[in-house]
């Protein structure tokens, strides 16, 4: 009998939902805000409270920071929030600066977007040390949301190979990955459409985006090399930003309905997809913190 009540203890513990940490920005007090919450949502803390836009967020792999782009009537500059004490560092104030894609592990590289050669911006390696950036990328058309690999190797990166027309109004993009040791190019898509923000499991095996085409997006996820692709959401509203949980078995993604961004999660294989923070206001990039 008590081996029973330990095996039915133990298979209630398993079926129970893991808590997640998250960032996102929501404009609940006004302007767009960082908050940090628990995929339970039952506290919500504001870290930013400004009345500056603050976008494009991405935490330090110690879970102690958020980077993130500050949008300013001066330009935009690249700080980092502690989220224990609320105190803010400003890590870039360039006149070149568009935004922050990523963070190294040691906290000591981003991918960053820049003018600096090119109005329409590059990517670059910018080392916070040294205040000096390498150019990754060098092309004539739009390139976002970048992603270091979980090793550090190579880039997954979304890059404008059409300009607009008449259907495709952002033009078409595709998933590249660059392969930081020489800056190779490799192609992973190709498809109808625009396709953006893509980034690694924690594993590196897998690799999610979203593909919009005709105004509307989806969550996709493909193998390496792009092989497999698979469209997770399937037509299903407007989704887009979908990120990684640490553990690999979650994606949470932005779900706009009638003009009200929400956030979700979605399992893997598509199977499960629940509501996380759904409310009156504009709530969208949930980011996981790492473990």
């Amino acid at each position: 009998m008590k081996i029973l009540l330990v095996l039915m203890l133990l298979t209630l513990m398993g079926c129970q939902n893991k808590n997640y940490d998250l960032a996102y920005v929501t404009d609940r007090d006004n302007t767009l805000d960082i908050c940090i919450t628990s995929s339970e949502n039952k506290e919500i803390i504001n870290l930013t409270n400004s009345d500056i836009t603050e976008y494009n967020l991405t935490w330090s792999k110690d879970g102690k920071e958020i980077f993130y782009t500050s949008y300013e009537k001066t330009g935009r500059k690249v700080k980092s929030v502690n989220v224990l004490d609320k105190s803010i560092k400003v890590i870039i104030n360039d006149s070149t600066i568009q935004s922050v894609n990523d963070v190294s592990k040691d906290n000591e590289r981003m991918i960053i977007s820049s003018s600096e050669h090119h109005k329409k911006g590059e990517l670059y390696l910018y080392d916070i040390p040294t205040d000096s950036k390498i150019r990754i990328t060098n092309n004539e058309f739009y390139e976002a949301g970048a992603k270091f690999s979980p090793d550090e190797k190579t880039v997954v990166v979304s890059i404008q190979t059409k300009v607009s027309d008449s259907i495709n109004h952002s033009g078409t993009a595709e998933i590249f990955e660059i392969k930081l040791s020489d800056l190779s190019l490799n192609r992973l898509t190709d498809l109808e459409g625009f396709n953006a923000l893509p980034e690694y499991s924690p594993n590196g095996e897998l690799i999610t985006f979203h593909h919009c085409n005709n105004g509307k997006c989806d969550i996709m996820m493909m193998e390496l090399e792009g092989l497999n692709l698979v469209n997770l959401t399937n037509g299903k509203d407007d989704n887009r930003w979908p990120r990684w949980s640490p553990d690999g078995k979650w994606i949470s993604f932005t779900k706009t309905i009638d003009n009200n961004s929400d956030i979700y999660f979605i399992s893997k294989d598509g199977k499960r997809v629940k509501p996380i923070i759904t409310t009156e206001f504009r709530d969208e990039i949930a980011i996981f913190k790492p473990n």
